[in-house]
Parts: C-alpha cells; structure tokens; sequence
C-alpha cells in the first residue's frame, strides 16, 4: 500500500480546559536506545526490607524488557508490508445504536468535564482531578488501577503531546493512520476514564517506558487509573470505521457488559461502524485472551449508529 500523506499525531492537550494544539510533525522511527543500568540502594551484605526488594525487582525486569527492545527497529516495523494475519468469521450480532443512547453519553461525558474542570480549579493544581468517590462511568464500570504495571513505567508526560483525546459529538476526525485489522504499523493502544477516550499510536517512541514506546499506563489524563482498555485499527476503506478489541493486560474487560458499553462509547466518539472483537461468553471462567484478538474466524460484535454521521475526510493510508 503506497502511503498518501505523512504520518502524523495530534496533540491534545491533557488538561480539559485548554483547547488543542496540533505539535507533532511526524514519527521519527528509531532504533531504542539501552539506558545505563540502576544501581543498587543496599550496601554489600546488608538485608534488603521488602520494599527495597519489590523495587530491585521492578529495575531488573524494566532493565530486562529494555534490553529486549534495543533490538526492536521501529523504522523496519513501520516500513514492513505485511498483510493482516487474521480473519473474521460472521458477526454473532449486528446492533443498531440509538442517537438517544449516543447523545446520553455525550451529556455524561460533557457533565463529567464540567465538574472535572470545576474541581481543578478549586484546587489550583495544574494536574488533572479526578472524581469523588469514583462512580462507574458510560455503563463500563468504576475506574481501576493499571495491572502488573512496572513502576517505572508511570510517567506519562513523556507521550502527552502524541495521545489523541475524542469525546461523545465530535464530528470532525483528527489525522490517523489507516489500515487493515492486526497490521502492527497502524495499530493503537485505547483506554476509556472519565475525561474521555484516549488512543495512542502503539509505535510511538518513548524513551521513560521500559519497551521503548507507550502503552497503556501512559494513556489515563490523571493518576494512572482507567475504566478498561484495548487496540483499535482504523479502517483505510471507511473513514469512520474502527475494528477494536480488548487486549489489554495492565487495564483488561471483566465482563461482556464492559466491552458492549465501550464498544457503544466508540460509536459515540464520531465513528458509524465498530466492529468489536470478542465472543459472547462468561469471561469469568475464561479471560479475554491473545487467541480473541488474533486468529483466524474471530468472533465479533458489530455496531452501527442509527443515524449516520455523511462527511467526507481525506485521510492518511498506511505505507
């Protein structure tokens, strides 16, 4: 596939009272570079307390993830012209989404960022709050902290300029990259919180995060907590398609009622078709795992506005 246009990002800015601010001109595909080794907080022969232990453990496995990814060529990842290696067997259900069920969560949304935005004034922070008593949110559920995260993992603010927030009534799309379902170039990272939908390209470099570009925990706008996360592929044949699936392990779906309501929440942010990639089972017995996402014949949900959204947007394709 020839590429069409530079890739590029949008920035957002992660505070919701400030307007967008487009910054980033482009991917710079690199190999990672290996940082320095950390250095022991105990001295020779001295018994470790548990808490240092718990942190000599999260350096060695940071340092082992990130001697793995100075082998990764993010420029050869992006470059490779290979086909997407699953397939879609007919989708379990079709769903028609109501504009009232859409414009209901674009008032929950809007009333989340009122009172979110009132809340950071009254503290006179410049960091995002959060809300008080952490109510479940968009029918997906209460937020919840990142998973096996490793603590060196949890700055953000390295990736802030290259997340791409999208709310509930937006109309107009920002710049993406485009292409088949399960090609690693055009894939994104998403999470849902309360200040919205976030999506990062997955081959972003980030030189804070152990595998050397970002993943999930970068993505919350506060404190590193998130309602639920996945992948998401644009489509390059329908600007407002998206193929989803819920492969996250630092913030995974708990039920078949999560994935409805976000895959509902995606509709709403500006999109007519989501195809969402699970099966119809009881994932308390069996979790979503890397064989519903990827593979041959995967199981999947679609859901189309009842009202479409008639726009046309040139977008960029995936070399």
């Amino acid at each position: 596939m020839k590429a069409v246009g530079k890739i590029s990002a949008l920035r957002r800015q992660r505070t919701i009272t400030a307007s967008p601010a487009p910054v980033h001109t482009g991917h710079q595909p690199t190999h990672i570079r290996v940082s320095p080794g950390s250095l022991s907080y105990r001295k020779p022969g001295e018994p470790a307390p548990s808490y240092c232990a718990f942190l000599e453990s999260q350096i060695a496995a940071w340092e082992r993830e990130r001697e793995k990814a100075s082998k990764v060529d993010i420029r050869a990842l992006m470059a490779a012209d290979v086909a997407s290696g699953s397939s879609f067997a007919p989708p379990w259900s079709v769903e028609i989404v109501k504009s009232d069920t859409l414009d209901a969560l674009e008032a929950e949304t809007m009333a989340y960022r009122d009172r979110l935005a009132q809340l950071q004034r009254v503290s006179g922070k410049r960091l995002p709050a959060s809300l008080p008593g952490n109510p479940a949110i968009f029918g997906i559920g209460p937020l919840k902290p990142a998973t096996g995260a490793n603590l060196l993992d949890s700055s953000p603010s390295a990736l802030n300029a290259f997340i791409i927030d999208l709310l509930p009534g937006e109309r107009k799309l920002p710049p993406l990259l485009r292409g088949p379902y399960d090609r690693r170039a055009g894939k994104y990272l998403f999470l849902i919180d309360q200040h919205g939908l976030h999506v990062l390209h997955e081959l972003t470099p980030c030189t804070t995060t152990a595998r050397g570009f970002g993943g999930h925990p970068q993505l919350p706008a506060v404190n590193g907590w998130a309602a639920i996360g996945g992948e998401a592929f644009f489509s390059d044949t329908d600007d407002r398609k998206v193929f989803i699936n819920f492969g996250s392990g630092r913030f995974p779906p708990d039920s078949v009622a999560q994935m409805e309501a976000t895959s509902r929440y995606w509709l709403a942010c500006g999109m007519n078709e989501v195809v969402a990639v699970f099966e119809n089972r009881d994932h308390s017995r069996r979790a979503y795992g890397l064989g519903d996402r990827y593979g041959q014949q995967l199981a999947n949900k679609i859901y189309r506005r009842q009202r479409l959204i008639r726009d046309e947007m040139a977008q960029a394709a995936l070399p």
